[in-house]
């Protein structure tokens, strides 16, 4: 049997315990999930391999000073990060608001046990392994390898899917800055109203006021997931940390975070249309990773394919699984609007359903019937969409036949995103009486 991490989920919430159960045990780990009242004593948190678990649980328990070498991760209702950004300050491995995608949970876990166990080893090793041999990834690794030992702000644009969250967490990883929190902000999915405070903080007493994102990870990473969406007012903020935080806390004796930003979108385009702040445009873009999109590297495909097939595979506990010929000419022929996101999503699902030995086309059951990026053109002058244009497109012409899940799956994202995009661009779903197909 393949050896399952064991891990402590401790949340008073049940239905927050059992969803987050139920996500990490699909992702190969061993969970016992408790209330406060349940945690286990110090003598049994020598059980667990890592610990998860709300900011409430962390002061109640005391799971901060008990955990050990033990990582911990904390799980933030809400949005409300007051307790959560003590616990990092104390050495907590992560922080995730919840609710939380099960892609963003099951990285965190495999990242913090990976430090875990690297932390003897020659750290020097990158510890993430970048999959493709294209041109453009050998440049990407490259690039990895020059700049994380840097404190420099990186930039990461490319497509949804396209797994910049990865490179974000391979270079944390791969940096000096390897043992600090590495904070998490989703640009996207918090409020413009809140988005502020969350990052910086309240300007009150220090009796009545609060840490910001920012001063949790100082000393670590500040990771801006689509940092296209932050308004120009904190953009601003932003740029004036970047520029004299540094100097301020040298002087009394702290680490400024470091920055690594995706976007989607191209944040130099953005910028000379008036909705980025020009110079904070200008210092991401000093150090600046393109992720290429999936289609346009399709060799990379089959080695990701053969990579995650390895991953699932032990995590399911099952013997190596090959993929078909068959299968393989389906992989190559496709071309995969949701990027690497949609291929992990097809080839855990297919190394769940095998029974045999073999992976084949009908298992991957790839929609070669979707329509590419190029089907559709702009209604001004005709040329080539957006991605954006894109999931417009296909969201206005599928919705009536699909379901929400159906539709996130199609494209390779989550129905939190899905959902968020929908928001972003002012495209609600309508009711129909139409039905789209059910699963058996």
């Amino acid at each position: 049997m393949a050896f399952m991490p064991h891990l402590l989920l401790a949340h008073d919430d049940l239905d927050q315990r059992t969803t987050l159960g139920g996500i990490l045990e699909k992702g190969g780990y061993q969970v016992t999930a408790s209330g406060l009242r349940d945690v286990p004593d110090h003598e049994s948190l020598g059980d667990f391999d890592a610990i998860l678990a709300s900011p409430e649980a962390v002061k109640r328990r005391n799971l901060s000073r008990r955990r050990g070498n033990r990582p911990l991760i904390v799980l933030a209702d809400g949005g409300d990060v007051r307790q959560a950004v003590e616990a990092i300050k104390q050495g907590a491995a992560d922080y995730l608001a919840l609710p939380v995608e099960a892609g963003e949970l099951l990285s965190a876990v495999g990242n913090a046990l990976a430090a875990l166990s690297t932390q003897s080893e020659d750290q020097r090793r990158p510890p993430f392994t970048v999959i493709g041999s294209s041109g453009a990834m050998v440049e990407v690794r490259e690039r990895i390898a020059q700049i994380a030992p840097t404190d420099s702000a990186v930039l990461i644009e490319g497509e949804s899917g396209t797994g910049k969250d990865f490179l974000a967490h391979a270079i944390h990883a791969a940096s000096l800055r390897n043992q600090a929190p590495f904070i998490t902000v989703n640009c996207a999915a918090i409020p413009d109203a809140m988005i502020e405070t969350e990052l910086f903080g309240q300007r009150f007493s220090p009796a009545t006021g609060r840490a910001g994102l920012a001063d949790a990870a100082s000393g670590g990473t500040l990771y801006l997931d689509e940092v296209g969406e932050l308004p120009l007012e904190v953009q601003a903020r932003l740029l004036a940390m970047l520029d004299q935080s540094a100097a301020e806390d040298r002087a009394s004796g702290s680490s400024p975070p470091r920055i690594i930003a995706t976007s989607h979108r191209n944040v130099r385009q953005l910028a000379e249309r008036g909705y980025f702040h020009e110079m904070l445009s200008r210092h991401l873009n000093e150090t600046r990773l393109q992720l290429p999109p999936l289609r346009d590297r399709q060799h990379d495909a089959i080695e990701l394919a053969h990579h995650l097939l390895g991953r699932f595979c032990r995590k399911l506990g099952k013997p190596l699984l090959r993929i078909s010929e068959d299968a393989i000419r389906a992989i190559e022929a496709y071309h995969w609007p949701g990027n690497v996101r949609e291929l992990s999503n097809l080839i855990e699902r297919a190394a769940i359903l095998c029974d045999g030995e073999e992976i084949d086309a009908t298992m991957l059951a790839i929609d070669s019937d979707a329509p590419r990026i190029g089907d559709f053109t702009s209604a001004e002058g005709g040329g080539a969409v957006s991605l954006e244009d894109y999931f417009i497109a296909y969201v206005t012409q599928h919705q009536d036949q699909l379901t929400e899940t159906e539709l996130a799956e199609r494209l390779g994202i989550s129905r939190k995103s899905l959902w968020e995009r929908r928001q972003r661009l002012n495209m609600p779903r309508t009711k129909t009486r139409k039905r789209g197909p059910r699963r058996p």
